[in-house]
């Protein structure tokens, strides 16, 4: 294990259910935080958290979807209580948000023909 300085900081991990939030959550572990794993599906941001040892990492599941400004503060003050800090965020959710019909009018906005990717 290489040494970061991060041994016993909380870090929370939004999305930490998913493939790119568990990987985040691995790291952290390897590295002796202590971790807060959100996910809108509690399930799996329980089977991220309980991947760990628990002699090893301490690690909670906490259900949030960050979308909604009650559910993050709700999450962060269960973090809180169950920590007394938070001192690393890394947000690896993903917010789908669904276009119009046609995607014509997004290019102009930024020079992108997302058509092409469709």
């Amino acid at each position: 294990m290489r040494d970061f300085g991060l041994r016993d900081k909380v870090v929370v991990i939004t999305g930490g259910g998913g493939a790119l939030g568990s990987a985040f959550a691995r790291g952290f572990a390897d590295s002796g935080a202590s971790l807060a794993i959100l996910d809108f599906n509690l399930d799996k941001a329980k089977a991220t958290a309980t991947s760990f040892p628990a002699e090893k990492v301490k690690a909670i599941a906490v259900a949030a979807d960050v979308s909604k400004d009650d559910q993050v503060a709700k999450a962060v003050a269960e973090v809180v209580k169950h920590f007394g800090t938070i001192d690393i965020l890394v947000n690896a959710a993903g917010v789908q948000i669904y276009p119009p019909k046609t995607l014509s009018i997004w290019n102009p906005a930024n020079g992108i023909s997302w058509s092409t990717f469709v």
